[in-house]
């Protein structure tokens, strides 16, 4: 959902062990890089930090649903974002700075009434399939998005407009 969120481009969803004892994992169609000399561009940065979203998003999930962050998989994502945030970050105080606020962000994405219902949906469809394309993914997160109520259309309050 994270994925959907941030706009992070993925092949696909699973959960269960695999051969590496994971309980569940995200295929990324890329990962975001900085060059041989550190350099990022803005494009790079704003992938990086969607990047970042990603990683975090499985071990906040795991807090919200029971009480902490217990598999190892957490522990090497959050080393993955710490890797990637190095790209951005020019101190360690600033890089512990930089990876508290976006666990804060991604603290309320995940638990965002709005975002509830998607996650729930995604979650029940992967108990049953195990394993999800990313177009079956996005498709589930999409029917399950609320839909907003309409704003009312705006008044031209600009010059010459009748008051």
């Amino acid at each position: 959902m994270a994925a959907y969120h941030a706009q992070v481009r993925f092949r696909r969803i699973a959960i269960g062990k695999n051969a590496a004892k994971d309980l569940g994992w995200l295929e990324l169609w890329l990962t975001p890089q900085a060059t041989a000399d550190g350099v990022v561009d803005l494009r790079s940065e704003h992938a990086i930090e969607r990047s970042i979203i990603v990683l975090l998003a499985g071990s906040q999930a795991e807090r919200m649903a029971l009480g902490r962050a217990k598999y190892l998989g957490s522990g090497l994502d959050f080393f993955e974002a710490v890797r990637y945030a190095g790209y951005l970050c020019r101190t360690r105080r600033e890089m512990s700075a930089y990876l508290r606020w976006m666990q804060l962000r991604v603290r309320a994405l995940v638990e965002s009434p709005s975002w509830r219902h998607p996650i729930e949906a995604l979650a029940t469809c992967m108990i049953e399939r195990r394993e999800l394309g990313a177009r079956e993914a996005r498709g589930i997160i999409r029917r399950a998005i609320p839909m907003l109520p309409e704003m009312p259309e705006r008044r031209n309050s600009g010059p010459g407009s009748a008051r």
